[in-house]
């Protein structure tokens, strides 16, 4: 996790590969990069005309893409390809959800791997609770705020 870390944050493609990332729908690699430089990836776009972090807009564009593929396939008699967006547009809907716990929890996760860096015992039971909580309280917000 610390080589990984170092490579993120020195390196000038940070974007490129949690873009391509987001593209190919690969989760774990994403969350991984989250988990070691999220502070990098979360940082509002240099473009002033869109809110919003880079990862939160390629996120946004990519689920904007399929939403118009998944329109244009469901009158055509294409299921396989139907059934494959549908896939990858749940894998960038669970994306979002995650760079949303990443934005709201990723402090206390960064001083729990701090923590854990410096051997400091913390019972995983409790610790595990604590996050699932957070994880639920983001998840009823998010739902809460999508209904207003």
């Amino acid at each position: 996790m610390e080589t990984l870390k170092l490579l993120a944050l020195h390196t000038e493609e940070l974007q490129v590969i949690s873009s391509s990332n987001v593209h190919e729908g690969r989760l774990v690699q994403l969350v991984a990069l989250l988990l070691v430089a999220r502070e990098k990836l979360l940082a509002p776009a240099i473009d002033n005309s869109v809110d919003g972090s880079f990862i939160g807009q390629c996120i946004l564009k990519e689920l904007a893409l399929l939403l118009d593929q998944e329109v244009k396939l469901m009158g055509t008699a294409h299921n396989e390809e139907l059934n494959r967006c549908r896939q990858m547009k749940d894998a960038i809907g669970s994306m979002g959800l995650m760079l949303n716990v990443f934005d709201k929890a990723g402090g206390p996760i960064d001083r729990f791997r701090y923590f854990i860096a410096l051997g400091v015992c913390i019972s995983s039971t409790l610790f595990w609770y604590h996050y699932f909580f957070l994880f639920i309280l983001n998840l009823s917000k998010l739902s809460l705020d999508r209904k207003s």
